[in-house]
């Protein structure tokens, strides 16, 4: 299994949490939240380290960057439930999973030269 069509996935289904903690106001699900954060991060540094092309790496750089912004945005959206920073987080995280998508097409583009 290709850890960049994995990590897309885990994107994904991090946006879908997401969304049912502010549309649901379930403040249960913000720790799986949170841990599945955790896991985007550890997978981004870890790809980082591995890849070898550059573009890659500035492709997982600009994402361990997203994945921090957005995580602080969370933060703050806990403190102070504003829509402009539910919307902003949202954006952000559709980053990352449009990220961890280009660099699975780059590894399955890589597979036919």
């Amino acid at each position: 299994m290709n850890i960049w069509l994995v990590s897309a996935g885990i994107a994904i289904l991090q946006t879908l949490l997401g969304n049912i903690i502010v549309f649901y106001n379930s403040p249960y699900l913000l720790l799986l939240h949170v841990f599945i954060a955790i896991i985007l991060l550890a997978l981004a540094i870890y790809g980082y380290f591995r890849v070898k092309l550059q573009m890659e790496k500035r492709i997982l750089a600009g994402n361990i960057g997203l994945i921090v912004i957005t995580g602080a945005l969370g933060y703050l959206y806990t403190i102070n439930a504003s829509p402009i920073i539910s919307i902003i987080h949202l954006l952000l995280a559709i980053g990352i999973v449009s990220n961890f998508s280009v660099l699975y097409g780059f590894e399955r583009g890589q597979k036919y030269k």
